[in-house]
């Protein structure tokens, strides 16, 4: 019995609907030459926004006939925006690949004032392109419908003043009460604020607590940078039943 390939598609290829298409030049690469599929396999194609389509590949490997589009089923539980503070190397790389994965809603690169990295306004197109180029492998890797969001770069205060509208916001550092006990589970959408390899400075946590974040914790030990944000979404997912 044939297996259905799933394969991520721009969003615009499925808003058409239903007839033949012609498969993006980096997707019928991945079709043909890394799944090795031949005409007449079964595709389930979706787009990360939501919307996928079952399809039938072409002797040519580059068309398909769409036969239909759906919209995919909303995911349970809390959207988790992971507000995370530019640290050194490709850490976030790692944050933006596991968070796909474990099913955060979205990533918000912020500039602290401890952070190592510094990106220069001609960087940091480069940089969003590599990290959205990570989710979207991510997300075909694990098989989720909806992608992660990843925005640009942005200043503490400009993400800070963004997400004034989430009620559930936590503020990760030190001395808050432990994360899960803040939470109830029943949050339709939950702000995760980690920060750099050096930590949140005094002046941005009481920034963030007068905006109307919590102050919590993840325990008695000390986490990477990396790891803060990955730890906080497991128990926020945990806590609302997801894992």
């Amino acid at each position: 019995m044939s297996t259905t390939r799933r394969v991520p598609v721009p969003p615009a290829l499925l808003a058409g609907g239903p007839g033949s298409l012609t498969l993006p030049k980096e997707v019928s690469h991945y079709v043909r030459d890394v799944l090795r599929l031949r005409g007449g396999a079964a595709l389930q194609l979706f787009d990360g926004a939501g919307r996928r389509g079952r399809a039938v590949l072409g002797d040519d490997g580059i068309t398909v006939v769409l036969e239909v589009v759906e919209d995919a089923p909303a995911v349970d539980g809390p959207a988790v925006t992971l507000l995370c503070a530019l640290s050194k190397g490709d850490k976030l790389d790692t944050v933006v690949e596991k968070a796909t994965e474990a099913g955060a809603y979205a990533v918000w690169p912020v500039v602290a004032e401890r952070s190592v990295v510094q990106l220069k306004d001609e960087r940091v197109a480069g940089r969003l392109e590599r990290w959205r180029r990570v989710a979207d492998a991510a997300a075909r890797q694990c098989g989720r419908d909806h992608g992660l969001v990843v925005r640009p770069p942005m200043a503490l205060d400009q993400a800070l003043e963004e997400c004034a509208g989430i009620a559930a916001r936590r503020w990760l550092h030190p001395g808050g009460e432990v994360l899960s006990r803040t939470l109830s589970g029943d949050e339709p959408a939950v702000v995760l604020a980690t920060g750099p390899e050096g930590g949140w400075t005094a002046e941005e946590t009481a920034r963030a607590l007068r905006g109307g974040f919590v102050l919590a914790g993840l325990g008695p030990t000390v986490l990477r940078a990396e790891t803060a944000p990955l730890v906080g979404l497991a128990v926020t997912l945990a806590r609302a039943g997801r894992l």
